[in-house]
């Protein structure tokens, strides 16, 4: 998500060369990653918004709306909003929370 923005590169280049910190090399460079992480956090929340909770309620909904195609079945419209909101969980990192089945191995590790 981040890599499809057009100045996630520009501004990464800008952030890590920001702020002039003075010790040895690895000191450096932890303190330069502590302060792109804190960056990162800001700029995602302003430019993507709050990922996880309109993840949590697309899921929601979707339950909403598979309970009423089992008992009453859909319209055209509530079918429509059903595909558009998996089409959106889908563009999301993880395809959704519970939607998509999980990364496995040692880089898809969640915390």
């Amino acid at each position: 998500m981040w890599l499809n923005h057009p100045n996630f590169k520009r501004n990464i280049k800008l952030w890590w060369g920001e702020d002039q910190i003075s010790g040895w090399e690895g000191y450096k460079f932890m303190m330069r990653l502590k302060m792109l992480k804190s960056k990162l956090k800001v700029w995602s929340k302003e430019k993507f918004g709050e990922v996880e909770r309109d993840i949590r309620e697309a899921e929601a909904r979707l339950l909403v709306l598979d309970h009423h195609e089992g008992t009453e079945g859909l319209d055209h419209l509530l079918r429509s909003e059903r595909e558009n909101l998996l089409l959106k969980l889908g563009d999301w990192p993880e395809g959704g929370s519970q939607m998509a089945p999980k990364r496995k191995g040692k880089m898809g590790k969640r915390r």
